[in-house]
Protein backbone atom coordinates (compact mmCIF):
# COMPACT_ATOMS: atom_id res chain seq x y z
CA UNK A 1 0.00 0.00 0.00
CA UNK A 2 0.99 3.48 -1.15
CA UNK A 3 2.56 5.40 2.33
CA UNK A 4 0.51 8.58 3.80
CA UNK A 5 1.90 12.08 2.36
CA UNK A 6 0.86 13.81 5.44
CA UNK A 7 0.23 13.25 9.20
CA UNK A 8 -2.44 10.49 10.78
CA UNK A 9 -3.48 10.56 14.12
CA UNK A 10 -5.89 7.86 15.98
CA UNK A 11 -8.11 8.50 18.51
CA UNK A 12 -11.18 6.02 20.15
CA UNK A 13 -9.95 2.51 20.65
CA UNK A 14 -6.01 3.64 20.00
CA UNK A 15 -3.89 1.31 22.00
CA UNK A 16 -1.44 4.24 22.93
CA UNK A 17 1.36 1.81 22.48
CA UNK A 18 4.12 1.18 19.97
CA UNK A 19 4.53 3.14 16.81
CA UNK A 20 0.75 2.14 15.58
CA UNK A 21 -1.47 5.25 16.67
CA UNK A 22 0.64 8.16 14.50
CA UNK A 23 2.23 8.28 11.39
CA UNK A 24 4.93 9.87 10.92
CA UNK A 25 5.39 9.41 14.68
CA UNK A 26 7.85 12.13 14.54
CA UNK A 27 5.45 14.75 14.08
CA UNK A 28 3.34 13.70 16.33
CA UNK A 29 6.56 13.82 19.51
CA UNK A 30 6.99 17.85 18.14
CA UNK A 31 3.29 18.77 18.26
CA UNK A 32 3.36 16.90 22.26
CA UNK A 33 6.28 18.47 23.23
CA UNK A 34 4.72 21.81 21.53
CA UNK A 35 1.06 21.83 23.04
CA UNK A 36 1.19 18.99 25.86
CA UNK A 37 -0.32 15.38 26.09
CA UNK A 38 -2.86 14.74 23.75
CA UNK A 39 -6.09 13.29 25.15
CA UNK A 40 -7.13 9.87 22.65
CA UNK A 41 -10.41 10.01 24.65
CA UNK A 42 -12.47 10.32 27.96
CA UNK A 43 -11.21 8.34 31.21
CA UNK A 44 -12.76 9.34 34.07
CA UNK A 45 -15.52 8.05 37.06
CA UNK A 46 -18.95 10.28 37.72
CA UNK A 47 -20.64 13.03 36.46
CA UNK A 48 -18.60 15.72 36.85
CA UNK A 49 -15.20 13.86 36.33
CA UNK A 50 -16.36 12.59 33.07
CA UNK A 51 -17.56 16.53 32.07
CA UNK A 52 -13.85 17.17 33.04
CA UNK A 53 -12.37 14.83 31.07
CA UNK A 54 -14.54 15.44 28.27
CA UNK A 55 -13.74 18.93 28.36
CA UNK A 56 -9.85 18.10 28.23
CA UNK A 57 -10.19 16.21 25.35
CA UNK A 58 -11.77 18.88 23.17
CA UNK A 59 -9.64 21.64 24.17
CA UNK A 60 -6.58 18.95 23.02
CA UNK A 61 -8.06 18.38 20.09
CA UNK A 62 -9.21 22.04 19.12
CA UNK A 63 -5.23 23.06 19.77
CA UNK A 64 -4.43 20.16 17.82
CA UNK A 65 -6.14 21.43 14.64
CA UNK A 66 -4.98 24.86 14.77
CA UNK A 67 -1.50 23.24 15.36
CA UNK A 68 -1.62 21.41 12.06
CA UNK A 69 -3.96 23.76 10.51
CA UNK A 70 -1.14 26.73 11.06
CA UNK A 71 1.62 24.03 10.07
CA UNK A 72 1.06 22.90 6.72
CA UNK A 73 -1.35 24.32 3.53
CA UNK A 74 -3.43 20.79 3.53
CA UNK A 75 -4.97 19.09 0.28
CA UNK A 76 -7.11 17.28 2.56
CA UNK A 77 -7.93 18.03 5.90
CA UNK A 78 -10.17 15.95 8.88
CA UNK A 79 -10.87 16.74 12.28
CA UNK A 80 -13.22 14.51 14.44
CA UNK A 81 -14.71 15.06 17.67
CA UNK A 82 -15.91 13.03 19.68
CA UNK A 83 -17.18 15.41 22.20
CA UNK A 84 -20.98 15.60 21.59
CA UNK A 85 -21.14 11.70 20.98
CA UNK A 86 -20.16 11.01 24.52
CA UNK A 87 -22.45 14.09 26.21
CA UNK A 88 -25.60 12.55 24.34
CA UNK A 89 -24.55 8.81 25.44
CA UNK A 90 -24.54 9.88 29.04
CA UNK A 91 -26.18 13.04 29.70
CA UNK A 92 -29.25 12.45 27.17
CA UNK A 93 -31.65 11.85 30.31
CA UNK A 94 -31.48 15.32 31.69
CA UNK A 95 -31.51 17.06 28.20
CA UNK A 96 -34.41 15.33 27.18
CA UNK A 97 -37.94 16.12 29.25
CA UNK A 98 -39.60 12.96 27.79
CA UNK A 99 -37.34 10.81 28.55
CA UNK A 100 -38.12 8.23 31.54
CA UNK A 101 -35.25 9.44 33.33
CA UNK A 102 -35.00 13.05 33.70
CA UNK A 103 -37.08 14.27 36.86
CA UNK A 104 -34.34 13.36 38.88
CA UNK A 105 -33.09 15.82 41.43
CA UNK A 106 -29.63 16.60 39.62
CA UNK A 107 -31.03 16.97 36.18
CA UNK A 108 -30.41 21.31 36.12
CA UNK A 109 -26.61 20.65 37.19
CA UNK A 110 -25.84 19.05 33.84
CA UNK A 111 -28.78 20.24 31.45
CA UNK A 112 -26.50 22.08 29.35
CA UNK A 113 -24.07 19.35 28.78
CA UNK A 114 -24.93 18.32 25.44
CA UNK A 115 -25.27 22.53 24.25
CA UNK A 116 -21.68 23.06 25.57
CA UNK A 117 -20.48 19.98 23.59
CA UNK A 118 -21.85 21.27 20.54
CA UNK A 119 -20.98 24.90 21.23
CA UNK A 120 -17.28 23.22 21.23
CA UNK A 121 -17.89 21.38 18.00
CA UNK A 122 -18.83 25.26 16.46
CA UNK A 123 -16.09 26.63 17.64
CA UNK A 124 -14.01 23.97 15.88
CA UNK A 125 -15.68 24.33 12.71
CA UNK A 126 -14.76 27.72 13.28
CA UNK A 127 -11.23 27.68 13.43
CA UNK A 128 -11.22 25.45 10.15
CA UNK A 129 -12.97 28.12 8.46
CA UNK A 130 -9.98 30.80 8.92
CA UNK A 131 -8.56 28.25 6.03
CA UNK A 132 -10.95 27.91 3.89
CA UNK A 133 -10.50 29.31 0.80
CA UNK A 134 -13.36 29.60 -2.27
CA UNK A 135 -11.62 26.74 -4.19
CA UNK A 136 -11.74 24.57 -1.04
CA UNK A 137 -14.46 22.09 -0.30
CA UNK A 138 -16.08 22.40 3.12
CA UNK A 139 -17.80 18.76 4.25
CA UNK A 140 -19.52 18.55 7.72
CA UNK A 141 -20.59 15.27 8.47
CA UNK A 142 -22.04 12.89 11.70
CA UNK A 143 -22.18 9.03 10.86
CA UNK A 144 -25.55 8.86 12.64
CA UNK A 145 -27.43 10.83 15.16
CA UNK A 146 -28.48 10.38 18.40
CA UNK A 147 -32.16 9.72 20.39
CA UNK A 148 -33.16 8.84 24.38
CA UNK A 149 -32.35 5.42 25.50
CA UNK A 150 -35.61 3.80 27.74
CA UNK A 151 -34.70 0.05 27.43
CA UNK A 152 -32.68 -2.64 26.67
CA UNK A 153 -34.23 -6.06 25.47
CA UNK A 154 -31.46 -9.58 26.01
CA UNK A 155 -31.41 -10.51 22.37
CA UNK A 156 -29.46 -13.73 24.24
CA UNK A 157 -32.57 -14.45 26.78
CA UNK A 158 -35.30 -14.57 23.22
CA UNK A 159 -32.74 -17.00 21.30
CA UNK A 160 -32.22 -18.58 24.34
CA UNK A 161 -35.77 -19.00 24.73
CA UNK A 162 -36.60 -19.61 21.38
CA UNK A 163 -34.26 -22.63 21.04
CA UNK A 164 -31.47 -21.45 18.80
CA UNK A 165 -28.79 -20.83 21.30
CA UNK A 166 -28.02 -22.98 24.14
CA UNK A 167 -25.48 -22.17 27.14
CA UNK A 168 -23.89 -23.73 29.51
CA UNK A 169 -24.76 -23.27 33.45
CA UNK A 170 -22.08 -21.14 34.32
CA UNK A 171 -24.16 -18.68 32.45
CA UNK A 172 -26.94 -18.69 34.34
CA UNK A 173 -24.97 -17.53 37.41
CA UNK A 174 -25.22 -14.15 38.84
CA UNK A 175 -22.07 -12.00 39.74
CA UNK A 176 -21.62 -10.35 42.60
CA UNK A 177 -22.18 -7.21 40.65
CA UNK A 178 -24.64 -8.67 38.99
CA UNK A 179 -26.57 -9.05 42.47
CA UNK A 180 -26.33 -5.80 42.76
CA UNK A 181 -28.17 -4.61 39.17
CA UNK A 182 -30.90 -7.10 39.92
CA UNK A 183 -31.22 -5.91 43.65
CA UNK A 184 -31.71 -2.13 42.29
CA UNK A 185 -34.11 -3.27 39.77
CA UNK A 186 -36.14 -4.11 43.17
CA UNK A 187 -35.86 -0.73 44.89
CA UNK A 188 -37.52 2.69 44.50
CA UNK A 189 -36.26 5.00 41.66
CA UNK A 190 -34.34 7.11 44.18
CA UNK A 191 -32.75 4.86 45.81
CA UNK A 192 -31.68 2.88 42.93
CA UNK A 193 -30.30 6.18 41.71
CA UNK A 194 -28.62 6.55 44.71
CA UNK A 195 -27.03 3.54 44.38
CA UNK A 196 -25.81 3.66 40.69
CA UNK A 197 -24.41 7.01 41.36
CA UNK A 198 -22.53 6.21 44.73
CA UNK A 199 -22.21 2.40 45.33
CA UNK A 200 -21.60 0.75 41.99
CA UNK A 201 -19.60 1.54 38.89
CA UNK A 202 -17.28 3.14 40.56
CA UNK A 203 -14.81 2.30 38.21
CA UNK A 204 -16.48 3.56 35.05
CA UNK A 205 -19.47 5.47 34.28
CA UNK A 206 -20.37 2.32 31.97
CA UNK A 207 -18.40 -0.58 33.10
CA UNK A 208 -18.86 -4.03 31.55
CA UNK A 209 -18.05 -7.44 30.77
CA UNK A 210 -16.96 -8.19 27.06
CA UNK A 211 -19.80 -10.58 26.04
CA UNK A 212 -17.44 -13.60 25.41
CA UNK A 213 -18.65 -16.86 23.48
CA UNK A 214 -17.32 -19.36 26.17
CA UNK A 215 -20.26 -20.40 27.46
CA UNK A 216 -22.42 -21.10 24.48
CA UNK A 217 -22.45 -24.83 23.67
CA UNK A 218 -21.77 -25.38 20.03
CA UNK A 219 -23.46 -28.54 19.19
CA UNK A 220 -26.49 -27.37 20.04
CA UNK A 221 -26.70 -23.67 19.12
CA UNK A 222 -28.23 -22.35 15.64
CA UNK A 223 -27.28 -18.59 16.37
CA UNK A 224 -25.82 -16.15 18.35
CA UNK A 225 -25.59 -12.83 18.46
CA UNK A 226 -22.85 -9.81 19.09
CA UNK A 227 -22.56 -6.07 20.04
CA UNK A 228 -20.01 -4.77 16.78
CA UNK A 229 -18.79 -1.39 17.03
CA UNK A 230 -20.69 -1.06 13.84
CA UNK A 231 -24.14 -3.33 14.14
CA UNK A 232 -25.82 -5.51 16.08
CA UNK A 233 -25.02 -9.39 14.73
CA UNK A 234 -26.35 -12.16 14.49
CA UNK A 235 -24.22 -15.18 13.60
CA UNK A 236 -25.52 -18.86 12.46
CA UNK A 237 -23.89 -21.32 13.09
CA UNK A 238 -22.30 -22.91 9.69
CA UNK A 239 -21.30 -26.06 11.11
CA UNK A 240 -25.07 -27.24 11.97
CA UNK A 241 -26.50 -25.70 8.86
CA UNK A 242 -24.52 -27.51 6.40
CA UNK A 243 -27.51 -26.82 3.87
CA UNK A 244 -28.20 -23.46 2.07
CA UNK A 245 -31.77 -24.04 1.96
CA UNK A 246 -31.86 -25.17 6.02
CA UNK A 247 -29.41 -21.41 6.27
CA UNK A 248 -32.45 -19.43 4.50
CA UNK A 249 -35.21 -20.78 5.67
CA UNK A 250 -34.02 -20.13 9.49
CA UNK A 251 -32.90 -16.72 8.37
CA UNK A 252 -36.61 -16.30 7.10
CA UNK A 253 -37.69 -18.00 10.85
CA UNK A 254 -35.64 -15.39 12.88
CA UNK A 255 -36.53 -12.35 11.11
CA UNK A 256 -40.04 -13.10 11.55
CA UNK A 257 -39.95 -14.10 15.30
CA UNK A 258 -37.70 -10.58 15.80
CA UNK A 259 -40.07 -8.45 13.78
CA UNK A 260 -43.07 -9.78 15.94
CA UNK A 261 -41.30 -9.09 19.21
CA UNK A 262 -43.49 -6.48 21.64
CA UNK A 263 -42.40 -4.57 24.71
CA UNK A 264 -45.14 -5.89 27.40
CA UNK A 265 -45.56 -2.69 29.13
CA UNK A 266 -46.23 -0.49 25.84
CA UNK A 267 -47.00 -2.93 23.31
CA UNK A 268 -44.37 -1.13 20.60
CA UNK A 269 -42.01 -3.42 18.55
CA UNK A 270 -38.56 -3.86 19.62
CA UNK A 271 -36.55 -4.38 16.07
CA UNK A 272 -37.33 -1.84 14.03
CA UNK A 273 -35.54 -4.32 10.84
CA UNK A 274 -33.82 -7.26 10.41
CA UNK A 275 -31.85 -6.70 7.68
CA UNK A 276 -30.08 -9.97 6.02
CA UNK A 277 -26.19 -9.24 6.05
CA UNK A 278 -25.54 -10.88 2.59
CA UNK A 279 -27.26 -7.81 1.21
CA UNK A 280 -25.01 -5.53 2.83
CA UNK A 281 -21.51 -6.81 3.01
CA UNK A 282 -19.38 -8.55 0.33
CA UNK A 283 -19.61 -12.42 0.13
CA UNK A 284 -15.84 -12.33 1.01
CA UNK A 285 -16.30 -10.60 4.16
CA UNK A 286 -15.54 -13.78 6.76
CA UNK A 287 -16.94 -11.41 9.85
CA UNK A 288 -20.15 -10.62 8.47
CA UNK A 289 -22.91 -11.19 9.95
CA UNK A 290 -25.81 -13.33 8.75
CA UNK A 291 -28.20 -11.06 9.97
CA UNK A 292 -28.25 -7.08 10.97
CA UNK A 293 -30.64 -5.93 13.72
CA UNK A 294 -31.99 -2.62 13.86
CA UNK A 295 -33.77 -1.60 17.25
CA UNK A 296 -36.79 0.44 17.35
CA UNK A 297 -36.37 3.91 18.59
CA UNK A 298 -35.53 3.56 22.54
CA UNK A 299 -34.36 0.55 22.41
CA UNK A 300 -30.99 -1.18 22.73
CA UNK A 301 -30.11 -4.96 22.10
CA UNK A 302 -28.07 -6.77 24.58
CA UNK A 303 -25.67 -9.80 24.19
CA UNK A 304 -24.85 -10.70 27.27
CA UNK A 305 -23.94 -14.38 27.86
CA UNK A 306 -24.93 -14.44 31.93
CA UNK A 307 -27.40 -14.14 34.43
CA UNK A 308 -29.90 -14.96 31.75
CA UNK A 309 -32.62 -16.35 34.05
CA UNK A 310 -33.23 -11.70 34.47
CA UNK A 311 -36.09 -10.30 32.81
CA UNK A 312 -35.79 -9.83 28.84
CA UNK A 313 -36.96 -6.47 29.36
CA UNK A 314 -34.53 -3.93 31.43
CA UNK A 315 -34.61 -0.04 31.81
CA UNK A 316 -32.07 1.97 30.68
CA UNK A 317 -29.36 2.36 33.29
CA UNK A 318 -29.07 6.00 34.57
CA UNK A 319 -25.28 6.36 32.88
CA UNK A 320 -26.06 5.47 29.66
CA UNK A 321 -29.57 6.96 28.55
CA UNK A 322 -28.92 8.03 25.02
CA UNK A 323 -27.98 5.56 21.87
CA UNK A 324 -27.41 6.34 18.08
CA UNK A 325 -30.26 6.96 15.63
CA UNK A 326 -29.14 6.38 11.88
CA UNK A 327 -30.18 10.10 10.94
CA UNK A 328 -27.01 12.41 11.35
CA UNK A 329 -26.57 15.34 9.28
CA UNK A 330 -24.20 16.73 6.05
CA UNK A 331 -23.40 19.73 4.74
CA UNK A 332 -21.51 20.40 2.01
CA UNK A 333 -19.98 23.60 0.08
CA UNK A 334 -17.40 24.84 -2.18
CA UNK A 335 -17.05 25.00 -6.10
CA UNK A 336 -20.16 23.79 -8.44
CA UNK A 337 -21.80 22.82 -4.82
CA UNK A 338 -25.99 24.02 -5.65
CA UNK A 339 -26.67 26.43 -2.40
CA UNK A 340 -29.99 26.20 -0.32
CA UNK A 341 -30.51 22.63 -0.92
CA UNK A 342 -31.96 19.50 1.12
CA UNK A 343 -30.34 16.89 0.06
CA UNK A 344 -32.86 13.50 -0.17
CA UNK A 345 -31.16 10.63 -0.07
CA UNK A 346 -27.49 10.22 1.17
CA UNK A 347 -25.23 7.82 2.72
CA UNK A 348 -22.31 8.22 5.29
CA UNK A 349 -20.60 5.94 2.66
CA UNK A 350 -21.26 8.22 0.35
CA UNK A 351 -18.57 10.75 1.79
CA UNK A 352 -15.47 9.49 0.45
CA UNK A 353 -16.22 8.96 -2.99
CA UNK A 354 -17.16 12.43 -2.93
CA UNK A 355 -14.21 13.97 -1.32
CA UNK A 356 -11.94 11.85 -3.82
CA UNK A 357 -14.27 13.66 -6.59
CA UNK A 358 -13.60 16.80 -5.13
CA UNK A 359 -10.08 16.45 -5.04
CA UNK A 360 -10.35 15.12 -8.45
CA UNK A 361 -8.02 11.78 -7.47
CA UNK A 362 -8.70 8.77 -8.32
CA UNK A 363 -10.67 6.52 -5.67
CA UNK A 364 -8.94 3.02 -4.69
CA UNK A 365 -10.60 -0.54 -5.53
CA UNK A 366 -13.26 -1.24 -3.68
CA UNK A 367 -14.63 1.85 -2.84
CA UNK A 368 -17.87 1.75 -1.12
CA UNK A 369 -20.70 4.23 -1.81
CA UNK A 370 -21.07 6.71 -4.94
CA UNK A 371 -20.61 10.37 -5.49
CA UNK A 372 -22.91 12.58 -3.98
CA UNK A 373 -24.20 13.88 -7.46
CA UNK A 374 -27.16 15.28 -5.84
CA UNK A 375 -25.12 18.07 -4.57
CA UNK A 376 -23.33 19.66 -7.29
CA UNK A 377 -24.51 21.47 -10.48
CA UNK A 378 -25.68 19.65 -13.23
CA UNK A 379 -23.26 21.73 -15.46
CA UNK A 380 -20.23 21.06 -12.82
CA UNK A 381 -20.60 17.41 -13.30
CA UNK A 382 -20.86 17.39 -17.05
CA UNK A 383 -17.64 19.40 -16.89
CA UNK A 384 -15.62 17.55 -14.74
CA UNK A 385 -16.38 13.89 -14.87
CA UNK A 386 -15.43 11.77 -11.99
CA UNK A 387 -11.74 9.59 -12.59
CA UNK A 388 -12.91 5.78 -12.52
CA UNK A 389 -10.89 3.44 -10.14
CA UNK A 390 -7.61 1.74 -11.85
CA UNK A 391 -8.00 -2.34 -11.92
CA UNK A 392 -10.83 -3.54 -9.67
CA UNK A 393 -11.53 -6.62 -6.88
CA UNK A 394 -10.79 -5.25 -3.21
CA UNK A 395 -8.29 -3.01 -1.95
CA UNK A 396 -4.94 -4.61 -1.65
CA UNK A 397 -3.98 -2.45 1.58
CA UNK A 398 -1.83 -4.19 4.24
CA UNK A 399 -3.97 -5.05 7.50
CA UNK A 400 -1.40 -5.14 10.42
CA UNK A 401 -3.35 -7.90 12.95
CA UNK A 402 -3.14 -6.39 16.62
CA UNK A 403 -1.33 -7.84 19.33
CA UNK A 404 -3.11 -9.75 22.36
CA UNK A 405 -2.16 -7.05 24.51
CA UNK A 406 -3.02 -4.25 22.22
CA UNK A 407 -6.68 -5.80 20.95
CA UNK A 408 -7.38 -6.43 24.80
CA UNK A 409 -6.45 -2.15 25.37
CA UNK A 410 -8.95 -1.37 22.44
CA UNK A 411 -11.76 -3.74 23.78
CA UNK A 412 -11.23 -2.78 27.19
CA UNK A 413 -11.99 1.29 25.75
CA UNK A 414 -15.12 0.57 23.91
CA UNK A 415 -16.62 -1.43 27.18
CA UNK A 416 -16.18 2.07 29.16
CA UNK A 417 -17.84 3.90 26.56
CA UNK A 418 -20.51 1.17 26.06
CA UNK A 419 -20.16 0.22 22.74
CA UNK A 420 -19.21 -3.33 23.81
Amino acid sequence: ADKVNGFMLCGLATTHSGEHFAYPKAVFDDMVRELGPYAFTVNATGYRKLIESMRRMAASRLRVAQYLLNREKWDFFMNVTMTADQAQHFFWSFHDPSHPLHGTSRAGDYAAVISDAYVHADTLLGEVLKHVTPDDYLIVVSDHGFTGLYKRFSLSKWLVDQGYLTLDKAAYRMSGGQIVQTLKRLLPRGLKQFLTRYLVRRKSPNAGLFPGLRHIVWDRTLAWGHKRIDCNALFLNRDLLRDEAALNALKEKIMAGLKAVKDPATGEPVVEDVVDGAKRYEASDMLAPDLVLVPSPHYELTFELRNLGEPAFVEADVHWTGRHHPEGILIVNGPGIRSGLTLKTSSVADVAPTVYYGLDAEPPPGLEGSIIREAFKPDFLSANPPKAAAGGGASTASKEALSGVELEAVNRQLRDLGYL
